[in-house]
């Protein structure tokens, strides 16, 4: 079980470091969650079904910042529920 979540954690650093390098580029759709904040919120989802898992991320200039990675079934995250990175920490 901990190669599988090394194998995943490993595809997902390769997923980011491609978004990172094309921001601008991103077709993820804009997650349910997007709709309560300011900032959009996109999804990935990744897996097989019945494992696909949604991983929702932020980008701020050409930094890609993961905020949760949820099991697909499970319900729409609460406002409460998200933590944003600090502005700060966004390149200029």
């Amino acid at each position: 079980m901990a190669r599988r979540a090394d194998y995943t954690r490993g595809r997902l650093v390769q997923w980011a470091c491609r978004c990172d390098r094309k921001p601008g580029r991103v077709a993820y759709p804009l997650a349910r969650e997007s709709r309560e904040f300011d900032e959009p919120i996109r999804q990935m989802l990744y897996g097989k079904a019945p494992h696909i898992y949604r991983v929702l991320f932020i980008l701020r200039g050409n930094r890609v910042y993961v905020l949760h990675v949820r099991h697909g079934a499970r319900r729409t995250m609460e406002p409460s529920e998200l933590r944003f990175p600090a502005k700060d920490d966004a390149p200029s």
